[in-house]
């Protein structure tokens, strides 16, 4: 009786033993494989990153591209805001103590346009110390003392007015000589009926600066870039109600300004306009 009961026990531990070794072997079987990830998976975890890195250098580079359009439109805008505060402050000053409208323009409607802000605010004036014929390249004055090389003289005889830059100041005993730059008396001014003016000016146009067109004001001999993305500049006489008065400056009592420029990049430039009137305030 009692072996029948040792091998009840020994039954016993043998099954419990048994029931161990699966229970441990069935916990090993779910425990990660220690060799790591397999091929397939590490092929689609970079594949997944590629992707990932893919997108943010799309998404990058969209965003170097507006930020970039952003920035050369906002230029662009400040340089329209300045550069309309300079000229109309020159623009409204034009034509004082002067007779006319104080315009001189060139080259209308050319690329190498430009025009010239003129006035007189010192009241410089004087007479001629004798006739000017036609086609002289200088006129004689009673003084050039209020004037000097690069600036302006008007010669108003009756309703014809002419403006002339001065190249030079020949200062003599008895009269002035003052040399024309690039141009001639285009008629006979008579000394005893020509009133002589003196003036000063500021002149706009679009230069090649460094292989770049850009707006450029000068004033005597100081020449500045003022407008370094302005490419464009275009001018329009008015009369006192805004109607175009073609290419005759001389009757202007407003001038239309336009200014242009471009942003973006290469490829897809967009160009930019912007216009605006500046009544001549001095033209008489």
């Amino acid at each position: 009786m009692a072996g029948s009961h040792e091998k009840a026990f020994d039954s016993i531990i043998h099954d419990y033993r048994k029931m161990t070794r699966e229970a441990v072997s069935a916990n090993r079987r779910r425990e990660p494989s220690p060799a790591g990830l397999t091929i397939l998976e590490l092929m689609t975890a970079l594949f997944i990153c590629s992707l990932l890195f893919i997108f943010l250098i799309t998404a990058y580079g969209s965003f170097l591209k507006i930020s970039n359009f952003q920035k050369s439109s906002t230029d662009l805008e400040n340089q329209f805001m300045l550069i309309t505060q300079v000229i109309e402050k020159d623009v409204r000053l034009a034509g004082f103590n002067l007779p006319g409208n104080g315009l001189y323009v060139k080259n209308a409607g050319a690329p190498d346009f430009y025009f010239v802000a003129l006035s007189n605010e010192a009241g410089a004036r004087t007479t001629l110390a004798s006739d000017a014929q036609n086609g002289d390249p200088n006129v004689k004055v009673t003084t050039a003392s209020a004037t000097a090389a690069n600036q302006w003289v008007s010669l108003r005889q009756g309703s014809t007015i002419a403006l002339y830059q001065i190249c030079r100041v020949g200062l003599c005993t008895g009269s002035d000589t003052i040399v024309l730059a690039d141009s001639t008396c285009h008629r006979v001014w008579s000394k005893d009926s020509t009133q002589v003016y003196f003036a000063k000016g500021a002149r706009y146009g679009i230069e090649t600066r460094s292989g770049k067109r850009c707006l450029v004001r000068t004033s005597l001999t100081a020449s500045s870039q003022i407008g370094s993305s302005i490419d464009t500049l275009l001018a329009s006489p008015k009369d006192i109600s805004g109607a175009d008065l073609g290419a005759n400056y001389s009757q202007a009592k407003i001038l239309g300004i336009t200014l242009g420029g471009k942003v973006g990049p290469a490829g897809k430039v967009i160009r930019v306009m912007k216009s605006f009137d500046v009544e001549l305030r001095n033209s008489q």
